[in-house]
């Protein structure tokens, strides 16, 4: 005997959804958030930790660190040129 029912998941039904990708995001924002794991992995390859902070107002904040070394970059194109700077793009 077989069920005509789809199981959860099939098309055209309301199955699972997958918290881990980003389809739910407006399409700038996945934008943005590649190229800042872009930036960072570039960064790592450096040697230096990039971090992306939310200030209370909704403002991102990029952070470059090595060594105790602290270098705040307002934007992203900040973060690319500070790269350049310190070797890391090849």
């Amino acid at each position: 005997m077989t069920s005509k029912t789809k199981a959860p998941g099939a098309c055209d039904t309301e199955g699972f959804t997958n918290p881990g990708n980003d389809l739910n995001c407006p399409t700038a924002d996945r934008v943005q958030q590649r190229r800042f794991a872009t930036l960072a992995a570039q960064f790592a390859l450096a040697g230096y930790s990039l971090i992306g902070r939310n200030s209370a107002e909704g403002a991102v904040a990029y952070y470059a660190m090595r060594w105790g070394y602290l270098k705040v970059l307002p934007t992203l194109d900040a973060a690319h040129v500070f790269l350049m700077q310190i070797g890391g793009v090849r």
